[in-house]
C-alpha cells in the first residue's frame, strides 16, 4: 500500500490519497480529527504534515476502515464529537 498526502489550499485540512492494491481512495483528514486523535499537532502547515508523517500507517487504516464501511468516495474525517 503507498499513501499520498497534500495540503488542501485555504482549509485546516489534509488530502490524502490511499493507494492499496487495485484501489485509489481519496480522502480528507480535517486538522479537527488529527487534533482529536493524536493530542496537539503544532501550528500551520507543518502541523499537519509532520502529524501525518507520524502516523500515516494510522491514518490510513482510518480511512480504508471507512472506505469499507461506506464504499464511498472522497471519504472525509472529522472530528467526532
Amino acid at each position: 500500500m503507498k499513501t499520498k498526502a497534500t495540503i488542501c489550499p485555504a482549509v485546516a485540512a489534509l488530502s490524502v490519497t490511499v493507494f492499496d492494491e487495485d484501489l485509489t481512495i481519496r480522502a480528507i483528514v480535517t486538522r479537527e480529527m488529527l487534533v482529536h486523535r493524536f493530542g496537539d499537532i503544532g501550528e500551520g502547515q507543518q502541523g499537519l504534515l509532520t502529524t501525518f508523517s507520524q502516523h500515516s500507517t494510522a491514518i490510513s487504516a482510518l480511512i480504508l476502515e471507512r472506505y469499507r464501511e461506506t464504499g464511498k468516495v472522497p471519504i472525509v474525517l472529522h472530528a467526532e464529537g
